[in-house]
């Protein structure tokens, strides 16, 4: 890990293609950096959809997370084999599959809405649109990791204290208010960490179903960076794209490990 990142560092001062040999450059890419006005755009993109899928992702794990919780032995094991099984799924065989199921002339979806009189719906063609379909397809591929997670986090807590509870006359609500949610919270945090890294990472999705389009609508840093990086050759400019998400994420991350200590509950007896 240490020598990709050393060498990114030092790629980003210079003007390398592969082909031709190193040239150093000072600190060219930076300035280019800072005044691409099409890279803020794109780093505006990701974020915007880095949020979205971690609000998404969080909330529909928990409550996937609750929902199987909630049922008896016999059933939990079926669910849970239902709702992660997608996740070992390989994303380029299917996000083939559903880039077809978005097709706004045959795709299944639009189909559907046909038969039911609604207007079809262009998922890969709208700028609007395009975020609906990547956050359909991400929560369907992926909401099993965190829902995994949570799932972990509830078998944790100990029944006597939902006993306790139960016997001084707590509603439903409240149990989940003031027993479930403090002590799942070590879990949360833990899962909202690793999906701010892998939403502000997010490839796959765009690539796979929409090349980044249209327009620039879906393109996030890390395939801007692919294009960059392998259609473009200019390996000197990407590591300094590169070395820039490193630093986002690594600052974020500081940044919620702080934050964490006004709201994460770590011992059961707090």
């Amino acid at each position: 890990m240490v020598g990709p990142i050393i060498a990114s560092f030092v790629l980003g001062f210079t003007d390398y293609d592969i082909i031709s040999p190193i040239k150093f450059v000072g600190v060219k890419n930076i300035v280019k950096f800072f005044h691409s006005s099409r890279l803020w755009s794109v780093y505006g993109t990701t974020l915007k959809l880095a949020f979205l899928l971690v609000t998404l992702h969080t909330i529909m794990g928990l409550l996937l997370a609750l929902a199987v919780h909630s049922l008896t032995q016999k059933y939990q094991s079926p669910f849970r084999i239902l709702i992660y099984f997608p996740c070992i799924l390989t994303t380029a065989s299917v996000a083939i599959a559903w880039f077809y199921l978005y097709n706004f002339e045959f795709g299944v979806f639009n189909y559907f809405l046909r038969l039911v009189h609604i207007r079809p719906v262009p998922w890969l063609l709208s700028k609007i649109w395009v975020y609906a379909a990547i956050m359909i397809f991400s929560v369907w591929k992926f909401v099993g990791i965190p829902f995994l997670y949570y799932y972990i986090g509830l078998q944790s807590i100990p029944k006597t204290l939902y006993e306790a509870a139960k016997i001084d006359g707590a509603r439903p609500v409240q149990i989940f208010s003031r027993i479930t949610l403090p002590l799942l919270t070590p879990t949360i945090f833990f899962v909202v960490i690793t999906l701010c890294i892998g939403a502000t990472q997010i490839f796959d999705e765009p690539f796979f179903l929409t090349r980044g389009g249209p327009g620039d609508a879906s393109r996030t840093v890390n395939l801007y960076l692919y294009e960059v990086a392998y259609q473009k050759f200019n390996l000197g400019y990407a590591s300094t794209i590169a070395l820039s998400l490193f630093v986002v994420l690594f600052a974020f991350t500081i940044f919620q490990l702080k934050l964490s200590k006004r709201w994460v509950h770590y011992d059961f007896e707090s």
